[in-house]
């Protein structure tokens, strides 16, 4: 939790606050008031690959055709192994080969 408010402070910052406040002072005083746990809210956190695929399938049963994942944080080989081999291959190739849509709804590219 630590490590993601120190490289994303911005995490868990929405609505008019990311545009009204007017002096980074300010938005960094913001940051520190706000509950360690709310910044990583609805995020897929940790070595659970589960979780992730519940993160991602909340996405595509919604209509999103493309979802962007990303490590925060300085391990991104071990982030890309992860993905490659634990969650990528359980997501089965219904969401994968094709967005997310099923095959009637593909276009060929």
């Amino acid at each position: 939790m630590n490590l993601h408010r120190a490289i994303s402070d911005r995490a868990g910052v929405g609505g008019d606050l990311m545009t009204d406040l007017p002096l980074p002072s300010r938005f960094e005083q913001m940051v520190e008031l706000m509950d360690p746990e709310k910044i990583t809210e609805g995020m897929p956190l940790g070595c659970d690959p589960k979780k992730h695929i519940k993160g991602i399938n909340e996405f595509v049963d919604a209509g999103f055709d493309h979802v962007y994942v990303h490590q925060v944080g300085p391990r991104q080989d071990q982030f890309f192994r992860f993905y490659a081999e634990e969650v990528i291959p359980k997501l089965g190739k219904s969401k994968t080969a094709g967005n997310g849509r099923p095959p009637e709804a593909r276009q060929a590219h």
